[in-house]
């Protein structure tokens, strides 16, 4: 992984947190050699936030305060009144058992058994992660959804429900599909995260993360227009940071109004010698 193309998505984006590596350790013997700093009695949620803070943090089942979450990641078996759905349906979170149900089976419960799971700050390298997840605005998962179609197209997993906005929504549903997902994420995860109204989340498998940031950078000057290229320029040290210069008075739209224009002048050619 390049170093420097993380540091340049950085700015390209502007972001405010830290992109966050979540890694699952199958074994107790990875999970102690682990130098990150155990979090006892905190959920899922607060591990990853602190991670999008510089914060390197590990849990595990028995010391996790989220059930629901140490179920979805493998971190324990989780009961069959769990992958039903019938505990909430009881708790009357849904209409109907058979909606809570179809709701369960969308939560991606991982098929496998893991000691413990990491997260951790995405500075230069993606140290043996997993997952990746950005926690940022609407604008920049916008920025990270064309990033993604630049290279794969339409996103076909896409997938979020207001619930276990993380466990579920940034960690199985990416890890299950090999695929990008974004989560409104939830009440929970914005209340124990400490994420803001403003603040939603995006999550990649580890091994389409170098080709994602290419489609960031690479659509930089595609998509963006004068306003937030000035916002872009003010952010780095000098005008060609990012690889490339920051082109102004140019975008898609003006792209499309020049190429419309072409299209006439072909027609009229047409028209006048046909």
């Amino acid at each position: 992984m390049d170093a420097l193309k993380i540091v340049r998505v950085r700015k390209a984006l502007g972001l405010k947190r830290e992109m966050v590596g979540v890694r699952f350790m199958p074994y107790k013997k990875e999970y102690d050699l682990s130098d990150a700093t155990e979090k006892r009695h905190v959920a899922l949620c607060e591990v990853v936030s602190d991670a999008s803070r510089g914060i390197h943090g590990k849990t595990r089942s028995g010391i996790l305060s989220c059930k629901a979450a140490g179920y979805i990641i493998g971190l324990e078996e989780a009961p069959s009144n769990i992958r039903s759905g019938l505990e909430d349906y009881r708790n009357e979170k849904y209409a109907s058992y058979s909606v809570s149900h179809q709701v369960s089976n969308s939560k991606d419960f991982i098929d496998h058994s893991i000691y413990g799971v990491e997260a951790f700050p995405v500075n230069h390298d993606v140290n043996g992660a997993d997952i990746i997840i950005f926690i940022t605005t609407a604008k920049n998962v916008m920025r990270i959804m064309q990033g993604y179609a630049r290279y794969y197209g339409v996103a076909g997993n896409l997938l979020t429900m207001g619930v276990h906005g993380i466990c579920s929504g940034l960690i199985s549903r990416s890890f299950v599909n090999n695929d990008i997902n974004i989560s409104l994420l939830s009440p929970d995860s914005r209340d124990k995260g400490g994420f803001d109204a403003r603040e939603m989340g995006v999550s990649i498998p580890v091994n389409m993360l170098e080709t994602v940031l290419d489609g960031i950078l690479e659509t930089v000057n595609l998509t963006e227009n004068n306003t937030p290229k000035r916002e872009i320029l003010a952010r780095l040290e000098y005008p060609e940071e990012l690889g490339f210069p920051i082109r102004m008075n140019y975008d898609y739209a003006i792209q499309a109004t020049e190429y419309s224009r072409y299209c006439e002048e072909c027609m009229q050619y047409d028209s006048e010698n046909g």
